[in-house]
């Protein structure tokens, strides 16, 4: 049935930027929806996604994650 959690999603992606480079912060959401992790990725043409930021970093990526809303 909705809202049960199966059907919930534990991860977001907010993409920053397309194309080449493309550039994206990717992480997991707790309980209430909200961000727990935050990672910063880029990708260029024909590459794969790459990680690169340290903690610290991401940290402040975090804490911009957490001004969106990820719920319905």
């Amino acid at each position: 049935s909705p809202g049960e959690e199966a059907d919930m999603d534990f991860e977001y992606k907010i993409l920053l930027c397309t194309g080449g480079p493309a550039v994206r912060i990717i992480g997991g959401l707790d309980l209430w929806k909200e961000p727990d992790t935050a990672k910063i990725q880029y990708q260029d043409w024909f590459t794969g996604w790459e990680r690169c930021t340290d903690s610290e970093e991401d940290e402040a990526m975090l804490t911009y994650a957490r001004q969106f809303y990820f719920g319905e």
